[in-house]
């Protein structure tokens, strides 16, 4: 079995003052065995929280990635081989807020999914509905996931509920 994993995402919150603080109240956590522990802090602090927990066992991932793995022409958007290059190790996919607010469809979601995989990084794949209408899942719905994603594609995925 899959260990279970403990996440933050930090969405669009911090200053360099305030994400200093969190890396050291994190630094100074006894971390729990059999748990992963990972944060995924805006895209402008990524390396400021890779650097400060340098030897510590927590995972940092990214926020978004681009539909494409590798640079190139897509202006605003970074690429998930830049992310792994950089030390991330995982990468949100499928948010409620950005399927509900910046628009992004199945077929977004599967390109991501793909391009986050062909680079390295494990894909938390979101799922779950918005807080608003939060109500009991008495099913999981993975919205067209068959996505012709191979069975060997989901072996390094983790799935979180919003």
């Amino acid at each position: 079995m899959r260990r279970p994993m403990v996440a933050g995402n930090w969405k669009m919150h911090g200053t360099r003052a305030s994400v200093a603080e969190l890396i050291k109240g994190l630094g100074n956590l006894a971390l729990p065995s059999g748990v992963d522990v990972a944060v995924f802090p805006s895209f402008l602090h990524i390396n400021q929280v890779i650097d400060g927990l340098e030897g510590k066992s927590i995972k940092v991932g990214a926020q978004n990635a681009a539909v494409e793995s590798k640079q190139g022409a897509l202006t605003g958007e970074v690429a998930p081989s830049q992310l792994a290059e950089e030390g991330c190790s995982l990468v949100l996919v499928g948010h409620s807020e950005r399927r509900q607010i910046i628009g992004e469809n199945d077929e977004t979601l599967i390109r991501k999914f793909a391009a986050a995989q062909a680079s390295g990084l494990i894909p938390v794949l979101c799922i779950g509905k918005p807080l608003s209408s939060a109500k009991p899942v008495k099913r999981l719905r993975l919205s067209g996931i068959s996505w012709a994603a191979s069975s060997r594609s989901w072996v390094s995925v983790f799935l979180q509920r919003q």
